[in-house]
């Protein structure tokens, strides 16, 4: 292992980042906003969608013991579409009728019945005498303490008295039985309702849990698998539908730690088209995180970076809002709804805040590189270190020599390098034509079918959305930069090119004339939705200041010549970085592990810049991996499979995040 550490980095520093888990109103103070809320376990997403089981359909499990015996909890968010007959939940064996539990409507209360095998029913516990309230969300909650015979009801987070028409004392036992959501032991009364999701737990619920995990009625934004508030039983989760969160074939996906998926069956199949936007909002909303910019007029040109943090992000996970009558790109609000996505407002002075960048760093994809020094402001790097004075005119050579005389203050250092710029744009694919001509807004095309063959790329000067005029950003690009072309929807799926010309306008879109060297997948299908992220050289940053005055001359002899080496720590091998490594890590072989020092034991702020510089990462992958089970922005590891490919990553002083 080599070290060389006689260059230093000088960086401007930014205002400190703001890191929130809940909504905030900024002040103008802070440019970089890191959201890392709401309180869910990592990559929880609110589910705001649900089923509509109204077509005489159910879903079931197939036959085997389910977890529970005889202690449990039942949760259910139910919206009824009748005042008839409607069976809602049940657990129940094929032919007995031992162990089965029936939540059901029967016209005029809701009603919960366990059956035993020497007595069928042994509880039968209805309420209240009313008819169900069509079109109205209902939260219904039931907890059993077998062995202290105890059944309790709730409705919406609140105990109700029940009328009890059957009460005799008998245990259950986990035997064989199917889970069924809106059937009952024949599947011959059917739901008729909504339903957004149902748990089990093998755990009697605390009132005070129940009404936790009511939430205020905002059932979409509760996370079962997370202690939160008074409910402390998330390892108890046995079973957890969360229905329409998922589309086919998973629409009956079990969440909880004791898998049962749920199939459909009926006269008619569940499928994506019985999913809707539907899901119970009450006063604790849906638990999602809103920024609200400053006043636009008061911060004219400033910047602020609104960043999914902690990759929670999903369907609307964080929500971009102006403050007062602005707008944010001319619209209400804007949304984001991609893990670790993050994205850059810009204040026009009057009213308005407009998109300027969109940008992720998913572990799947290439970002691009920061530049040291580049148009946005950051100061170049310090110039490399002046040559040694000339030698001492009156040094006499020999140890006894005089000391010769102070050397000329070093020649000026080099100018800064320029620094690259990573920018991605939304587009979707137009594989109609291989030509430019006639080509639509927000569109891309490849000259050549096959598109790792195309030595162009004819791109729209309005992106697809949001629909923004970048033909200004695309008339920068140049011969040196790069394009990468991936997949909306799968980051996986990518193109690479080199750009090895300067752009051409053709007044309605911009030729790109580029050489392919990378990718993985499939051609992109036309009207396939992408991004397109231009990893581009950044403008040369400001001349470096003057080298420092040269040392004293040794005696009688001439001095060295001064060293210009990066702090460069080359590694060959798997192995685990120290605290004192260098910040540039050259790796020169390929199949390799590299574990990071732990977070704790590595100064805040330490960087690793990590290269492939022996291009060998595409068939021999290199692997950057936490140290013992700490992660890198939520994953275990962060791969590089680009030949050439670099990363940088940071300690954050409680984990290491990319950048």
């Amino acid at each position: 292992m080599s070290h060389y550490k006689n260059r230093k980095e000088s960086r401007i520093i930014p205002n400190p980042s703001l890191g929130v888990t809940e909504s905030i109103v900024l002040d103008g103070t802070r440019d970089q906003v890191l959201v890392s809320g709401p309180a869910f376990s990592p990559g929880f997403q609110s589910d705001l969608k649900s089923v509509d089981f109204s077509d005489l359909e159910w879903l079931q499990s197939s036959a085997s013991t389910v977890g529970i015996a005889n202690v449990w909890s039942l949760s259910v968010w139910w919206k009824p579409t009748t005042t008839g007959n409607a069976a809602i939940f049940g657990i129940t064996e094929d032919a007995d009728d031992d162990n089965d539990i029936f939540l059901q409507y029967t016209g005029s209360e809701y009603q919960i019945r366990i059956d035993h095998a020497t007595t069928n029913p042994f509880k039968t516990y209805q309420w209240p005498v009313a008819a169900a309230v069509v079109g109205t969300w209902i939260h219904l909650g039931v907890t059993w303490d077998g062995p202290g015979q105890v059944l309790t009801l709730y409705e919406n987070g609140v105990e109700v008295v029940p009328t009890k028409l059957v009460d005799q004392s008998l245990a259950m036992t986990d035997t064989a039985r199917r889970i069924k959501i809106t059937s009952d032991q024949t599947g011959a009364a059917t739901g008729q309702g909504i339903m957004h999701s149902a748990a089990i737990w093998n755990v009697e619920l605390t009132a005070a849990e129940v009404l936790s995990v009511y939430n205020t009625g905002s059932g979409g934004a509760v996370d079962l698998a997370f202690d939160f508030g008074s409910y402390t039983s998330s390892a108890n989760l046995r079973h957890w539908y969360r229905l329409g969160f998922a589309v086919e074939p998973d629409i009956g996906k079990d969440y909880g730690n004791f898998v049962r998926d749920l199939t459909t069956a009926g006269s008619e199949s569940i499928s994506d088209a019985d999913i809707i936007n539907d899901f119970p909002q009450g006063s604790g909303g849906e638990g999602l995180v809103t920024v609200t910019l400053p006043d636009a007029a008061a911060n004219d040109g400033l910047q602020v970076t609104v960043k999914d943090f902690s990759g929670n992000a999903g369907d609307g996970a964080i929500t971009v809002a102006p403050g007062g009558s602005d707008t944010v790109n001319s619209t209400t609000e804007d949304i984001i709804a991609e893990a670790n996505l993050a994205r850059t407002y810009t204040s026009n002075g009057i009213s308005d805040w407009t998109i300027i960048s969109t940008s992720t760093n998913s572990g799947a994809g290439q970002a691009g590189a920061t530049g040291e020094t580049g148009s946005t402001g950051l100061t170049g790097a310090t110039g490399e270190t002046g040559t040694t004075g000339l030698t001492g005119g009156t040094g006499a050579t020999g140890s006894t020599g005089a000391t010769g005389e102070t050397g000329v203050t070093g020649s000026q250092g080099d100018t800064g390098l320029n620094g690259l710029v990573g920018v991605g744009f939304s587009y979707r694919a137009d594989t109609t034509s291989t030509a430019g001509a006639g080509i639509a807004v927000g569109d891309v095309r490849f000259n050549n079918a096959t598109q790792n063959s195309a030595t162009a790329l004819f791109v729209a000067d309005t992106t697809e959305t949001p629909a923004i005029d970048i033909s200004a950003f695309l008339s920068t690009i140049n011969a040196g930069d790069q394009i990468r072309v991936q997949d909306r929807a799968d980051s996986s799926i990518f193109k690479l090119y080199d750009v090895t010309a300067t752009a051409i306008d053709q007044t309605t879109y911009f030729e790109l004339t580029v050489s392919f060297f990378g990718g993985a997948g499939a051609d992109f299908a036309d009207d396939a939705p992408m991004v397109i992220v231009f990893n581009r050289e950044g403008d040369v940053g400001a001349t470096g200041s003057t080298g420092v005055t040269g040392e004293t001359g040794s005696t009688g002899v001439t001095g060295a010549t001064g060293s210009d080496n990066l702090d460069i720590t080359t590694v060959g091998t798997t192995l685990t970085l120290g605290v004192d490594d260098g910040a540039f890590i050259d790796v020169t072989a390929g199949s390799i592990t590299i574990t990071l020092p732990p977070v704790a034991s590595a100064a805040t702020g330490k960087v690793y810049h990590i290269k492939d510089v022996a291009g060998l990462a595409n068939g021999a992958n290199i692997t950057i991996d936490g140290n013992s089970s700490e992660q890198i922005d939520g994953a275990a590891t962060f791969v590089l499979t680009v030949n050439y490919q670099s990363v940088s990553i940071v300690n954050l002083g409680d984990k290491w995040s990319v950048f």
